[in-house]
């Protein structure tokens, strides 16, 4: 038997470069639309690399921003290290989408905080409304970023109280098995 488990060989980043720049040019787009899409199912997870509306999302607020290169790369850094402490690369794909939102509404929050309390509101014609208008946005982020952090905690929590359960059904004769019991599964009647 074959082993499945066998590495691919690793894409050249020049050929998959100019892959992209032939599905983006309107005059080959539907030649090589097909090949891109063969790659990407060959190739699982590279859809990450050039798609992943979530690191683009990062990378659009940080760039947004327009801070230091200093602190552009300090921030990236965070993000990273923030990615490992919430367990990114061991979790399962669901609490890895919600650690994705946790970051992103994390930094947007962060940002908008930073951004009301340095930006200049008394040069603004009218501060109140100027002031009232920085505390809506940090409110809304508040929220969203409280409630990507509450769905993750609540996944986690449904993850470790429910035991993953197998159930086989051979005729009339059901085997149930749940992780953690012995390697031999009773039969239930």
């Amino acid at each position: 038997m074959a082993n499945n488990s066998a590495v691919k060989p690793v894409i050249d980043v020049d050929v998959l470069i100019g892959l992209i720049q032939k599905v983006n040019d309107p005059k080959k787009t539907t030649e090589w639309t097909p090949v891109y899409r063969a790659l990407l199912k060959e190739n699982p997870g590279l859809w990450r690399r050039v798609g992943d509306l979530a690191h683009h999302t990062t990378l659009a607020l940080i760039e947004d921003f327009h801070g230091s290169v200093a602190f552009t790369e300090s921030i990236r850094q965070g993000l990273e290290e923030l990615k490992a402490e919430l367990g990114y690369d061991s979790a399962p794909a669901l609490e890895k989408l919600l650690i994705e939102q946790v970051l992103v509404t994390w930094l947007r929050l962060s940002l908008l905080e930073k951004s009301a309390a340095t930006r200049p509101a008394a040069l603004a014609l009218d501060f109140a409304r100027t002031k009232e208008a920085q505390d809506k946005r940090v409110a809304r982020a508040l929220r969203s970023f409280t409630h990507a952090c509450t769905t993750l905690a609540r996944v986690r929590k449904l993850a470790q109280r429910t035991p993953e359960i197998m159930q086989i059904n051979f005729g009339a004769q059901q085997v149930n098995m749940v992780k953690g019991e012995a390697d031999t599964p009773a039969a239930a009647d």
